[in-house]
């Protein structure tokens, strides 16, 4: 015991007299047996308390929101030395964990990066080679890429840069570079970046020599995919192409490839040789390859269902094809068995297309079944009816295509998701699970019993089991190799007692006005929230929100200048706890709380303003007479509108839209606010964002649109902007249910309250095609009110129908509804 105590305060000693160090994990900490106690007084080993103490806090929206601006910024200047820096951090960030590359991908930062990449690399490239590199190891870790990224990188600057970088003599650039061209060139289905590609010069060499000369696996996948795309192009670059690939020996290198290959790199070398042989000029150097056939024919019903399928077609491209009098092609395959494994893939069933084929080759084939014919003892094996023993022989950690399988142990399995265990916990019945599963088990699912003994729990708190964890990241670490990453140590989670203590510390703070301590505090919460969804339900089960929510109003009555520190923390760290509720939304209605949220929704920082409107937006939506409260306050309006106008993210405008919304169509509100809006050109916001905007976006802009219709200011300018009637009518049975339902609630409106002479509204609406898809409407069925509208709607159309009508064809291509 003794010596237990003396090297404690060794240990303690020595780690005082080294550096401060990050919060990057415990990676450097050496492994000390003593023990102690913290603050819940349960004992653990000295080194899970000290990787406690070195957490990596999640990152958040804003951070992503504004370090997009600051590379923005940095683009504009063309400051490459600071927008390297910014795109390092975004890719420690997404290192750290899948919700921090979650947060990223879904704040378009993929987006802003593939716009830098491309502003660089319009210039010197030699002069910017560190930030392009930068760049492209950072968009690696965020794939898949889509839209607006996928424009921007597939720009011929860009791909050029790609290109420079693939004939490097730099590892790490080749394997990014040819890894984002497969995004590139999967991506676009009119194979636009593959003709951008092969303009390129150098592209095509520097790809065969990645597979030629392979610096890694997924490198030479990488390449064969890119070359894949490249052949499989349309028919102007193909033959061009496929006759460079052929001439430079790329026939020879798959089929030795091929020959030991692991699955997937055999399914993709497969594809890219079935792509060759689609070409006169490829089959014919594949016919004089002694490998072809032999190669070929092992790899049916040897690897997987694809790469039996692409085997298939390159034997049938090679034999229906043949032009040789003596017909070699088939005498070749049933030398080395095609015969025998095309009965049996018939046997065991196979695609239609390729049974189709199969049929074909054996009717040929049977022809020359005079000639010398020979089978491997493993197709023998399948013709006896041997291939299920066979395959019950199968070695462990083996595949039939050779290739090297993991597998993970059963005791390292969750039993519910039977994925590896990140947070191992045992329950009082001894069994051990994922933390993550049985607490969704117990508290959402409402589970009283274990899930494999079906036992009732006495006790619904589990119990961490060090033991499994440090085995399993044991075993995580020896087998690195395999591409297994180590699980992070699980943090401690926080207990009901902590959240009480802190609550009455947050109370204190506020009637002592003490705004730096009461932040401090507030700071914790915040980061115990996004530590887990376990800690969350912990922190609002036991009051949090009413407490944070009492001392944002004491501290909004007072000078906002000097407590905005305090303020903007407890109003980001509310926007976690959401849904807010009961007592807590009391508080925020006050009128201090939202004349603080109104000053903050003015203010330049965007962080404040998104997090503002997200409040207001609960508070809004839970009590219709906050809507008086929240009007009464000067200049709420205008800051609404401009979250609008000019966005900062999807969830701040999406937020703004549904206040907004709730605003105009109150039951205590007044036609002023539809005015204000209306004359600030709300309408025509809404009509432009509605031309492409996505479903949920979409249907908060029909919602505002309808209730700004409801008044004849709102329709008047409706009826003057000429996009009213197209839009709308093209939204119908195009998005949503509910979308639907707002666009006719809002024809209807504009219809039925027209007071023109000319009824020009008729017309229009009918030239936009607004008769047929009312028609087709009632046809697969709407909710009652709006089937009143559209009866209604035809009825008043019906006598104008003698004017041009138009329908667009494309409107009804995607409808799956049955008539």
């Amino acid at each position: 015991m003794i010596r237990s105590w003396r090297r404690l305060r060794a240990s303690r000693h020595a780690r005082k007299e080294q550096p401060a160090r990050k919060e990057t994990g415990a990676s450097l900490i050496e492994k000390d047996p003593v023990t102690t106690t913290p603050r819940n007084g349960i004992t653990y080993d000295r080194v899970n308390i000290l990787i406690e103490n070195e957490r990596i806090i999640p990152v958040c929206s804003v951070e992503v929101l504004e370090i997009n601006s600051k590379i923005k910024t940095a683009c504009e200047t063309q400051d490459q030395v600071g927008c390297k820096d910014l795109v390092a951090k975004i890719k420690e960030w997404a290192k750290e964990s899948e919700s921090n590359k979650s947060c990223i991908v879904d704040n378009a930062a993929v987006s802003v990066l593939a716009a830098a990449f491309e502003s660089f690399s319009k210039t010197c490239l030699d002069e910017n080679v560190s930030v392009l590199e930068e760049i492209l190891s950072t968009l690696i870790l965020l794939f898949p890429l889509e839209g607006e990224a996928l424009t921007h990188l597939g720009s011929a600057s860009s791909m050029g840069c790609m290109i420079r970088f693939l004939n490097s003599g730099d590892l790490s650039r080749r394997r990014n570079a040819v890894l984002l061209l497969t995004e590139l060139v999967s991506s676009d289905s009119d194979q636009r970046k593959v003709n951008v590609l092969s303009e390129n010069e150098g592209a095509i060499e520097a790809l065969f020599k990645l597979i030629e000369e392979p610096i890694s696996s997924t490198a030479t996948k990488a390449a064969l995919v890119v070359i894949y795309h490249t052949i499989a192009s349309s028919a102007s670059v193909n033959e061009k192409l496929i006759q460079k690939f052929v001439d430079m020996g790329l026939v020879s290198l798959l089929l030795e490839m091929l020959v030991d290959a692991q699955r997937s790199v055999c399914e993709k070398a497969l594809s890219v040789l079935d792509g060759i042989c689609s070409t006169d000029y490829g089959r014919e150097n594949a016919n004089d390859k002694p490998l072809t056939m032999p190669v070929v024919v092992k790899k049916i019903l040897r690897v997987s269902e694809l790469a039996t399928e692409l085997s298939v077609s390159i034997l049938w491209k090679l034999c229906m094809n043949e032009k040789r009098e003596e017909k070699t092609a088939f005498v070749e395959a049933i030398q080395v068995g095609a015969f025998q494994k095309l009965l049996v893939l018939l046997q065991v069933g196979c695609a239609e297309r390729t049974k189709e084929k199969a049929s074909e080759l054996l009717k040929l084939m049977n022809l020359h079944r005079d000639r010398l014919e020979c089978v491997d003892g493993w197709t023998k094996g399948l013709l006896r009816g041997g291939r299920g023993r066979r395959a019950g022989k199968k070695q462990p950690g083996v595949e039939s295509g050779g290739e090297m399988e993991l597998t993970t142990p059963n005791h390292f399995r969750c039993p519910i998701s039977l994925d590896l265990m990140k947070d191992p916990v045992t329950l009082s019945t001894g069994i051990t699970y994922d933390r993550e599963n049985i607490e969704k088990w117990i508290h959402e699912d409402g589970n009283i019993t274990c899930p494999v003994t079906n036992r009732v729990l006495t006790s619904f708190e589990p119990i961490p089991n060090h033991t499994i964890r440090r085995m399993i990241q044991d075993w995580c670490v020896e087998n690195r190799s395999y591409g297994i990453e180590r699980i992070p140590t699980p943090r401690i989670p926080v207990s009901s007692v902590e959240v009480f203590e802190i609550n009455c510390n947050i109370t204190t703070a506020c009637k002592s006005e003490d705004q730096a301590g009461c932040r401090d505090l507030v700071a914790k919460i915040k980061k115990w929230t996004k530590e887990s969804d376990r800690n969350k339900r912990c922190i609002v089960d036991n009051g949090a929100v009413s407490v944070l929510a009492e001392a944002f109003e004491t501290f909004s009555k007072t000078c906002l200048d000097e407590n905005v520190s305090v303020l903007e923390e407890i109003l980001s760290t509310l926007t976690l706890l959401f849904p807010l509720a009961g007592e807590g939304l009391t508080y925020l209605g006050s009128a201090s709380s939202m004349r603080c949220m109104v000053w903050f929704l003015k203010s330049g920082d965007l962080s404040r303003r998104r997090n503002a409107v997200l409040v207001l937006r609960e508070i809004v939506s839970s009590d219709h007479r906050k809507v008086n409260v929240l009007l009464d306050i000067e200049g709420a309006i205008e800051p609404l509108f401009k979250l609008i106008k000019e966005p900062i993210c999807p969830t701040a405008t999406k937020a703004s839209l549904v206040v907004v919304y709730r605003t105009i169509t109150s039951a205590s509100a007044t036609e002023k606010p539809i005015q204000k809006f209306v004359d600030m050109g709300l309408v025509s916001l809404l009509l432009e964002m509605l031309v492409d905007a996505q479903r949920s976006l979409c249907e908060k802009a029909l919602s505002v649109l309808d209730g700004l219709c409801s008044s004849d200011y709102g329709r008047g300018d409706a009826y003057n902007n000429s996009l009213i009637f197209p839009v709308i009518v093209k939204k119908i049975l195009r998005v949503s249910d509910l979308a639907t339902e707002f666009s006719v609630s809002i024809l209807w409106k504009l219809c039925k309250n027209e007071e023109r002479e000319e009824k020009t509204a008729f017309a229009e609406a009918l030239q936009v095609g607004a008769f047929q898809k009312l028609l087709l409407l009632l046809q697969v069925g709407c909710a009652d009110k709006t089937k009143e509208h559209v009866s209604e709607l035809l009825k008043l159309l019906n006598p104008h129908r003698a004017r041009l009508e138009c329908i667009d064809s494309m409107d009804f291509k995607d409808l799956k509804r049955p008539f």
